[in-house]
């Protein structure tokens, strides 16, 4: 897991590595990504006060920035705050976490899901390991109903993800080369 910042300089540190992972989902095409518009701090803090938990603040920053959407369509489904809006059936809320009719029978407690994957895994925080700035993220297969990989914080695992799908597609919305050693 990120160690917790050390003073002013390392929160500025950690904030501006995290924005960066921001900025390199807006380089793609429109329309690669979907991101919904942010939330309030007010929004944020209705939210950890109805559901009793205290969010990472990196996650906190990532959702002022975008609440939900979608990496790579179809791709990554990021979950969003429902907060006052109206219930959507197929809309992955964080509010889900809280209801056991919405999660995997054998799906652990201690996952707070903020993505699903396009074939049914799930990508969370392992509450047992997070902090007040950030936490492990963990790949939950729901077929295995076994954690499949781990990284050490929610940058390390936008990184992955857009990883991924540059392998996938290119800036400009055109497809990559990556796979041409498979034709």
């Amino acid at each position: 897991m990120s160690p917790e910042p050390t003073g002013v300089h390392g929160l500025l540190k950690q904030r501006k590595l995290f924005t960066h992972k921001y900025l390199e989902i807006e380089k793609y095409k429109q329309g690669i990504h979907v991101l919904n518009n942010g939330i309030t701090e007010a929004e944020l803090t209705d939210f950890e006060m109805r559901y009793n938990i205290c969010l990472p603040f990196y996650y906190r920053e990532w959702l002022k920035l975008n609440n939900g959407g979608e990496l790579f369509m179809p791709g990554t489904v990021l979950a969003r705050i429902q907060g006052n809006e109206e219930y959507k059936v197929g809309r992955l809320y964080v509010e889900n976490n809280f209801d056991l009719n919405k999660r995997w029978p054998q799906m652990p407690n201690y996952l707070l899901i903020i993505a699903d994957e396009c074939n049914g895994d799930a990508v969370g925080f392992d509450l047992r390991h997070t902090n007040k700035y950030d936490g492990v993220i963990i790949y939950w297969d729901h077929e295995t109903a076994k954690v499949s990989k781990k990284w050490n914080s929610l940058a390390q695992w936008l990184d992955y993800e857009m990883e991924m799908g540059k392998n996938l597609v290119n800036y400009d919305g055109s497809e990559s080369d990556y796979f041409d050693f498979l034709k």
